[in-house]
């Protein structure tokens, strides 16, 4: 039958058929053949030492309606898909290579999976499991190991999450940057949010954000910078925040824009303002 698909298709074209082209017919024997509307050589399934083959032609014209048309029911009859349940993290001050070894170790307790997406200055870290019960175990114990990373977990980064928080703030909330200089107010503006200079005893609540390194006057893009954020309310000192982060390039202004939208946020959720 392949074969007479091969003659019939190349005798269509003009083509001369030859023995050479008897190789576009070989299957093994057991074997279930596949047509192929667009194209001349089949393809086709076996199932070997209990494992699926399936062999297509190789180029996407031909093999990707194959694939749609038999392969994926295949699979399906055959119990290969299975709805999992997932849950994301959108994280800051982590990277993947030094948090994936320990993620990876908690989800093989859970017989759950793990991926990771990376787009500066957000890891985003993705959790799956066949069953819901199972998954949220599992997002428990990741949660407590990413605790002071986590920046939402609907997928908003930190200047959306900030949206909607202080959006529900009835206070006037006074923000010293000395990290960002002036990129933070760039990217974000609220009624109730007043950027003042470094003065946190003239205001009932303030915040503000401080950074080892000027980026402003250092140019030499290298080592690490830390930065410290700190909520007062009525001058006492209710929130503190450190982390350290590459000093990899111009675009680290961007991170630390992030950073202090993210700490905000924070600082205003767990203090009820």
């Amino acid at each position: 039958t392949a074969w007479q698909h091969v003659v019939h298709r190349l005798e269509k074209f003009n083509v001369v058929v030859s023995d050479a082209n008897k190789q576009q017919a070989l299957s093994p024997l057991a074997a279930e053949l596949y047509p192929n509307s667009n194209g001349t050589a089949y393809g086709c399934h076996l199932v070997w030492q209990n494992k699926h083959i399936f062999m297509l032609p190789g180029p996407p014209k031909e093999c990707q309606p194959m694939f749609n048309d038999y392969v994926l029911k295949t699979l399906n009859a055959e119990g290969f898909f299975h709805k999992k349940s997932a849950y994301r993290f959108l994280t800051l001050g982590l990277m993947e290579g030094e948090i994936a070894p320990e993620i990876d170790a908690i989800v093989k307790s859970f017989s759950g999976s793990a991926s990771y997406r990376w787009c500066y200055p957000y890891l985003e870290i993705k959790l799956s499991c066949l069953e819901k019960a199972c998954l949220d175990s599992l997002v428990l114990a990741v949660r407590e190991r990413l605790s002071r990373h986590i920046v939402s977990s609907d997928g908003k980064n930190a200047f959306e999450a900030l949206v909607e928080t202080i959006k529900k703030s009835s206070k006037t909330i006074f923000l010293a940057d000395a990290a960002s200089h002036g990129k933070f107010e760039q990217c974000f503006s609220a009624p109730n949010l007043n950027m003042v200079a470094q003065q946190q005893h003239v205001h009932d609540i303030f915040f503000s954000v401080t950074s080892s390194i000027d980026l402003r006057k250092n140019a030499n893009y290298s080592g690490s910078l830390e930065l410290v954020s700190k909520g007062y309310i009525n001058n006492q000192c209710q929130f503190t925040h450190t982390i350290s982060i590459p000093n990899r390039g111009p675009e680290v202004s961007d991170y630390v824009s992030n950073y202090i939208a993210w700490q905000l946020n924070q600082f205003i959720l767990q203090q009820g303002i």
